[in-house]
């Protein structure tokens, strides 16, 4: 489908006003019926992306048909109707988004409204989108668009009683850590792409060990977050080694060199994670995180 200013594919929920039809897999953020005669019942849904929120209507048999349900990835079709009291979005197709292990191509799938610190997130996609390496920025969209982690990523507490121990703690102080380890001028490109992708993901461990709500799950009780982060990031290390197995390399050394400091390493690899390991304890200290926001150009990216 040629994209036009009258109908396109997946655009960004921030550019959807723009287009009579669009066509598009995004995130399911609320489901409200909004008719009180069962039979002619109508439903507001909340469509989420990484730019915005926007409420399409749906019918009653659209929702019974697919059992829509909250909270998981949907697919529309929507067209704008003009009404006497404006232009209203209506699904004209909706069903459920087949089980898949992404949440979508890129990270614009990761839904804003599910971040209590959007602002946060936003500076987030900034530090993603200033990453040089292609192969880098891809690696993040492994690890994050994995279903049970993008969200819980958004989410989750960085700690429960020490630093960042609030909903949303977790990309916050990720964040925090990025930010200082992006201005080191001691880092060529690529060191400085590793590093700050190594700082975003260096705790997403605890994706696996706590929830939303600050609590321990069950798996958290048993194993401390740091050994989980190279599970978690299994696949996307194994893809990224696939292209260039240095860099996947670097990342695991980065990650594992503060459990185990027996082996002896190279004076790059030992630098990087000097200035990770660095810039994490300042972050857990100060927990200054909102500073860097005044002076970063936070726009939405725009994702390929």
């Amino acid at each position: 489908m040629n994209t036009t200013t009258r109908e396109t594919v997946q655009p960004l929920l921030i550019d959807a006003s723009t287009y009579r039809r669009f066509i598009g897999r995004y995130y399911l953020s609320a489901l409200k019926a909004v008719s009180p005669e069962r039979d002619n019942d109508v439903f507001e849904l909340t469509l989420s992306d990484s730019s915005c929120d926007l409420t399409v209507i749906a019918r009653h048999d659209q929702i019974a048909d697919e059992v829509i349900l909250e909270h998981t990835m949907i697919h529309v079709e929507v067209a704008a109707l003009p009404t006497r009291v404006g232009t209203v979005r209506v699904c004209k197709n909706l069903t459920c988004a087949a089980a898949s292990k992404r949440l979508g191509n890129s990270l614009s799938a990761l839904p804003i409204s599910q971040c209590p610190r959007p602002a946060v997130f936003q500076a987030f996609l900034v530090l993603y989108a200033r990453i040089q390496s292609t192969l880098m920025r891809r690696f993040i969209d492994d690890v994050l668009l994995q279903p049970k982690i993008g969200i819980s990523f958004l989410q989750c507490p960085a700690s429960l009683r020490s630093h960042h121990a609030y909903v949303g703690g977790l990309i916050e102080h990720a964040v925090e850590v990025a930010w200082n380890v992006s201005g080191v001028h001691a880092l060529t490109d690529i060191e400085r792409d590793v590093a700050v992708v190594a700082a975003l993901l260096h705790a997403v461990g605890k994706t696996r060990t706590l929830t939303a709500g600050a609590t321990r799950t069950a798996l958290g009780t048993l194993v401390e977050p740091e050994l989980l982060t190279l599970e978690v990031c299994a696949d996307a290390l194994d893809n990224l080694e696939y292209h260039s197995p240095s860099l996947a390399n670097q990342l695991r050394h980065i990650w594992t060199s503060g459990v185990f400091r027996e082996h002896t390493c190279s004076q790059n690899h030992a630098l990087l994670y000097d200035v990770l390991a660095r810039s994490v304890k300042s972050s857990m200290v100060s927990q200054q995180s909102m500073a860097f926001l005044a002076e970063a150009d936070i726009d939405t990216p725009t994702f390929a």
